[in-house]
């Protein structure tokens, strides 16, 4: 994964870690809405990050991990265990905003919830 991959994934982990709150993790998404390039949304997520100091350290944390993880020499193995890449050969990597709108589910009504009610 690239560098900005890694920032993403480290920001989605300490969303769902729970450190930021669906509110937090909301207004971010609302302030990133535009944003395409995985440069632009990385440097966003590191401005956001700053200003919080225990998400902060958690995502550096996360960062360096995933980091360290992606420094495995392809011709020897592939990562830990043999794992292989979830990307297929000849397809590209999930993009920032690909991961980050992917990051939640959406909430999809089940036939246990009931039917919107009519005026």
């Amino acid at each position: 994964m690239s560098i900005y991959g890694n920032s993403m994934q480290a920001f989605i982990d300490v969303f769902k870690s729970g450190l930021i709150s669906p509110e937090e993790w909301n207004e971010f998404c609302q302030q990133t809405q535009n944003l395409q390039e995985d440069e632009d949304i990385s440097e966003a997520i590191e401005n956001w990050v700053e200003s919080r100091p225990e998400i902060l350290k958690a995502y550096e944390e996360r960062l360096e991990v995933l980091n360290s993880s992606s420094s495995v020499d392809l011709d020897t193995n592939l990562g830990p265990g043999n794992a292989k890449s979830p990307t297929l050969p000849g397809q590209r990597s999930q993009s920032s905003r690909e991961l980050l709108d992917n990051a939640i589910p959406k909430k999809n009504p089940s036939a246990s919830d009931p039917p919107p009610a009519k005026p």
